[in-house]
């Protein structure tokens, strides 16, 4: 895995037009990352971080770059239908991240859906109530929620 290329003053037995006079490289092969081709401009990149150190141990910003766009394009999003199953195994994947509340780029992957002190507000009318009344009582105050917040924002 990497970048190929060839060095030198000639190339398949003659010099390269456009080529100055001297040592040069051409980049013959870039590596692909997830299906996607690195530039073989990214090989300038890659050679700039490994010369400055940060490239020790690390994956290079162009790979990176490349993955964080493949996760975030892959991801569920805010408002896709998911069946119980799916949001149970959803939960249980983002137990396992080290930032379960960020996508790669950093941007949140949280949604306030009611506001807990709403719901402060709201115990005693739950307390003695049955589970679906909890349940229809919890969704009228999340709809009116939703519908303030949309209020709010605007045309």
């Amino acid at each position: 895995w990497g970048f190929r290329f060839c060095h030198g003053r000639n190339f398949a037995g003659g010099t390269l037009e456009g080529v100055p006079a001297g040592p040069f490289v051409v980049v013959t092969h870039a590596p692909e990352v997830l299906g996607t081709s690195l530039a073989p401009g990214d090989l300038k990149a890659v050679v700039a971080e490994a010369e400055a150190g940060a490239g020790v141990g690390a994956f290079p910003s162009a790979v990176l770059h490349i993955l964080a766009f493949k996760a975030c394009r892959r991801a569920v999003k805010f408002g896709d239908p998911l069946s119980p199953a799916g949001m149970a195994r959803l939960l249980h994947d983002l137990c396992a991240c080290k930032f379960p509340f960020q996508c790669a780029h950093g941007r949140p992957t949280i949604y306030p859906f009611l506001c807990l002190g709403a719901l402060r507000r709201m115990r005693h009318k739950l307390q003695g109530q049955t589970a679906n009344n909890r349940v229809s009582l919890l969704t009228q105050a999340l709809c009116v929620q939703q519908a303030a917040a949309r209020d709010a924002q605007g045309p």
